[in-house]
């Protein structure tokens, strides 16, 4: 009698355990990934600037060089960040990407494609926004970037999005 008593019993627990034990890491990974989403916006207007991340950053232009095969477009994206918080700009691994107002997104190319440094040799010199941060930099500072993205040669509206992992949930666009 005792053995039933303690099966049941031990099953009861499963019952109660297992469940008990899939919202506790739910709810965890749950905060995990909101803490990793972009969520709240800021947003810079044409040539404006916005405080974001311990820097004043300013889009400065997105160009578009049409590729070989007429169908893609490498976007050149020049912008720059006057620094106020070395500490704060330095803290933050930047992860950027393009955005053509609408759900699709582009990842930065690795380095800057032959066409890029054909057409503009000055813009493949700059640091990328990851980059930037490396070097020891002074309040005050201004950091001119660069960014290069492949993107069907249709898309005539680009935002360039930029987030920090410490300032997440909050990511800032720059038109």
């Amino acid at each position: 009698m005792s053995e039933r008593r303690f099966f049941w019993g031990s099953l009861a627990a499963l019952l109660v355990a297992i469940p008990g034990a899939i919202a506790v890491r739910g709810y965890d990974s749950a905060l995990a990934w909101r803490a990793n989403q972009e969520l709240y916006p800021l947003i810079a207007e044409p040539g404006q600037p916005v405080r974001y991340g311990g820097a004043e950053w300013r889009l400065e232009g997105l160009y578009q060089l049409v590729g070989q095969d007429k169908k893609s477009a490498y976007i050149l994206a020049e912008f720059e960040a006057k620094i106020d918080d070395t500490s704060a700009f330095a803290a933050g691994a930047c992860q950027i990407a393009l955005t053509d107002r609408g759900e699709r997104r582009w990842s930065p190319q690795f380095l800057p494609p032959y066409e890029v440094r054909k057409a503009r040799p000055a813009i493949a010199e700059r640091p990328t926004c990851g980059g930037a941060t490396i070097k020891p930099l002074k309040a005050g500072e201004t950091v001119k970037m660069a960014e290069f993205f492949r993107a069907p040669a249709d898309i005539t509206k680009f935002d360039l999005t930029i987030s920090q992992a410490t300032l997440r949930p909050s990511y800032l666009i720059l038109r």
